[in-house]
């Protein structure tokens, strides 16, 4: 597969998955993906099916996308903590010597190993230090 990986799923009318809102949810890891915007802004993408919810507007089934600025201070962060958690890593220091950069590649290639993953996710507000109010996506363990 090339460029057109995923276009036999693609909507020709170009609708979005919804972002996260505030609540909790039980995930199931559909895809990670890299983009470059219109701008050329890197961007990494998680899609995600609910599996539990507390808001009923992103009820079971729905897929959803979290998206992290790769050139934001928080954005490689973010994504170093998301792989690590959904490889099972919790232990900072683990994360930090083990999510490499070779692990992030494989991460959005082909093999797609975090497809199935299950996590639990916290999406809460918060108030940056512009005054945006945005949801953050806290990442955790599925623990039955």
């Amino acid at each position: 597969m090339g460029m057109f990986r995923g276009m036999n799923d693609a909507d020709p009318a170009g609708t979005r998955n919804p972002y996260f809102l505030e609540g909790k949810y039980v995930v199931r890891i559909v895809s990670c993906t890299t983009i470059a915007s219109r701008l050329n802004v890197p961007f990494f993408i998680v899609e995600s099916e609910i599996m539990e919810s507390t808001n009923e507007e992103l009820p079971v089934g729905v897929t959803v996308s979290t998206l992290y600025n790769l050139q934001k201070d928080m954005g490689l962060p973010n994504v170093k903590r998301f792989i690590g958690v959904a490889n099972g890593l919790t232990d900072p220091e683990e994360i930090k010597e083990q999510v490499t950069e070779e692990v992030a590649e494989l991460t959005v290639s082909e093999e797609q190993p975090l497809t199935g993953v299950i996590l639990r996710v916290n999406a809460r507000k918060h108030v940056t230090k512009k005054g945006d109010e945005i949801v953050v996506v806290d990442w955790m363990p599925y623990e039955n």
